[in-house]
């Protein structure tokens, strides 16, 4: 009950102050900087996001985007093949090509001042993980499992902040903290990215 009260105030307060924009619609690519989690398969690095987007007003929006999180560390996939297979192993290979994240996010714009906007966004996201590893024994024999498959939806957040870099908005950039929330695939980012309008 509490939850509906402070979104209820918090619409209430911002209504009056909701405007038309003369650019809608955006494109946005950057970088994040994902945290390991091997629990949830997702390794340590550079993920590149993509988005479309189409702010309704100066308030409220919605946004597609999709992102790549690296793997994580290779022997951990490795430690998911036979055990007997695992002890006869001269080489290995594990061809994963990382979580891909889908996500679709209502978005709410809260102008701090003429050059910074707080940014929230909240929705639902769809991931798509998988792994291979491929087993050479000494015998020369060569054996290839899929060590790893999973997909399914869980909720994203994100907040952050936007940065003018003209008078109307038009290429602002953005750095943002992103977590998408699942019991097997937590996931955890932060992100810089330029916008562009149309």
């Amino acid at each position: 009950m509490k939850k509906h009260i402070c979104g209820l105030i918090l619409l209430i307060i911002t209504i009056p102050s909701v405007q038309a924009v003369e650019k809608p619609w955006y494109v946005s690519f950057g970088f994040s900087s994902f945290v390991e989690n091997e629990s949830s398969g997702v390794g340590e690095g550079i993920g590149i996001p993509l988005a479309i987007g189409r702010d309704i007003n100066n308030l409220f929006g919605v946004e597609f985007q999709i992102d790549f999180a690296p793997s994580a560390n290779e022997f951990s996939y490795v430690e998911r093949i036979d055990a007997d297979l695992f002890a006869q192993a001269t080489n290995y290979e594990v061809d994963s090509p990382g979580i891909l994240y889908t996500s679709l996010s209502g978005k709410y714009t809260r102008p701090l001042n003429n050059t910074f906007n707080l940014v929230l966004k909240v929705g639902l996201a769809y991931f798509d993980d998988w792994a291979e590893v491929s087993v050479e024994t000494e015998n020369g024999q060569t054996t290839t499992a899929t060590v790893f498959n999973d997909k399914g939806r869980i909720s994203v957040f994100s907040a952050g902040v936007e940065f003018a870099r003209d008078q109307n908005w038009n290429s602002p950039i953005s750095l943002a903290f992103t977590h998408y929330f699942g019991s097997a695939h937590d996931a955890s980012n932060i992100s810089v990215g330029l916008k562009f309008k149309w």
